[in-house]
């Protein structure tokens, strides 16, 4: 499983006057679907998120993924303790 967080840009910016959405995925890779996804809060990033999002999950057994932002203390303790 990944965990990736991603801008909804290109019509999103017309829509939103520039405040463009940001959304938490969780992705099984192997299957191409998304278990989990979630809206990330404006003026706040995907560190805040991932937590939240972590919450959903059972993901005892599993190797879980992340880019570098995903590196954090604090997440590493969340995933550790499922």
């Amino acid at each position: 499983m990944t965990i990736d967080g991603k801008a909804v840009r290109a019509a999103c910016e017309k829509v939103y006057c520039k405040k463009v959405p940001m959304l938490i995925n969780a992705l099984v890779v192997d299957a191409g679907i998304c278990i989990g996804q979630l809206k990330v809060e404006t003026k706040t990033n995907e560190i805040k998120g991932i937590p939240g999002l972590l919450d959903w999950l059972d993901i005892e057994g599993a190797v879980v993924t992340t880019d570098a932002i995903g590196c954090q203390k604090e997440i590493i303790k969340i995933i550790i303790g499922k």
